[in-house]
């Protein structure tokens, strides 16, 4: 009986390593998303000054995760989106004038989240980010956005395999929480959007 017992217990603890095996610690993976963008004053509408026209943005970028425990997961990458506006205005002599082209803004971004697991591989993700803007010559009336902003995602990630995993999440992004360069009545901008992702355990 004693045998039996000591058998058993060995079988359970090798099978335990086993799936310990098959659970991968580290992550890596490609994501993009969509998003609708607006550029928000803290401070209010500027009376008289430039109103601002978002078009359909976009992302993509390779991401890197490590699982810590069960339920949270530390996440970061790097991501370049792009977002564009037009503009409109009303001059001295009340002529209202529109771009004549879109003004752009160009980022590169490195998160730095928390991934925090729930039932049924519903997740929650939260964090900060670094931003830098770069060909902001060919935007010049839109504030300068390199900073560190704030973003969260909500969503669900869907099992292929033990090594893939796709996911999709709604977000939101605020960029220039904390600007590098501020303006007086700093213009942030702000995205909601839809990410989509894919991840291979590594």
């Amino acid at each position: 009986m004693k045998r039996t017992i000591k058998l058993i217990f060995i079988l359970i603890s090798l099978n335990y390593g086993l799936i310990a095996q098959t659970n991968k610690s580290n992550w890596v993976g490609i994501n993009a998303s969509i998003s609708s963008g607006a550029l928000i004053r803290f401070g209010g509408v500027l009376d008289g000054g430039y109103s601002y026209n978002g078009g359909i943005g976009f992302l993509f970028g390779i991401g890197y995760s490590r699982v810590i425990n069960d339920k949270l997961d530390f996440e970061t990458g790097i991501d370049y989106s792009r977002n564009s506006f037009d503009y409109v205005y009303t001059n001295g002599e009340g002529q209202v004038i529109n771009s004549v082209s879109p003004e752009n803004i160009d980022l590169l971004t490195i998160p730095i989240n928390i991934k925090i697991k729930f039932k049924k591989q519903f997740f929650l993700i939260t964090g900060i980010q670094y931003d830098q803007r770069f060909m902001s010559i060919k935007s010049p009336t839109i504030d300068n956005q390199s900073g560190i902003g704030l973003n969260l995602k909500m969503g669900r990630d869907f099992k292929i395999t033990d090594k893939m995993i796709l996911y999709v999440a709604p977000e939101i992004i605020i960029h220039s929480i904390i600007p590098f360069y501020p303006e007086k009545n700093q213009q942030r901008l702000t995205e909601i959007g839809l990410s989509m992702g894919y991840k291979f355990g590594v």
